[in-house]
């Protein structure tokens, strides 16, 4: 039996998903607004987005994860934030959720596997 060449070093399930992520960084003066991004995946132990801003690698944000109804709290430390290979106006950016309350890490996982069997959903009734 041959060993898989790519293994996955993820500890959590990782979906193609786009839902809303409000920001701001930690250091952020409170009356500063929170900015929008578009998450393109996410997991319930972070996510990746495209920005039309550069954000530092290592820098914390406070963020509220729109999931669903639900706008979850939880804190980002930005990974990487590459120039988008597709489109230079972007930076390809990926966070990890910070010291992640395991309430909120079960309603983010909830939310990912509600997304995966809506999916699923609509693949099955498109076959018959």
């Amino acid at each position: 039996m041959a060993k898989p060449e790519n293994p996955q070093r993820r500890e959590f399930y990782r979906m193609a998903l786009e839902t809303d992520i409000y920001y701001k960084p930690m250091d952020a003066p409170k009356e500063e607004e929170y900015r929008k991004l578009k998450t393109t995946d996410l997991s319930a132990g972070g996510f990746r987005c495209r920005s039309e801003i550069k954000l530092e690698e290592g820098e914390f944000l406070n963020c509220m994860l729109i999931a669903g109804y639900e706008a979850l709290p939880v804190t980002a430390r930005i990974l990487k934030s590459l120039p988008d290979a597709g489109n230079p106006d972007l930076y390809d950016t990926r966070a990890i959720f910070y010291e992640l309350d395991d309430q909120i890490r079960d309603r983010v996982v909830k939310y990912i596997f509600s997304k995966q069997r809506q999916a699923q959903s609509k693949l099955h009734k498109k076959k018959f």
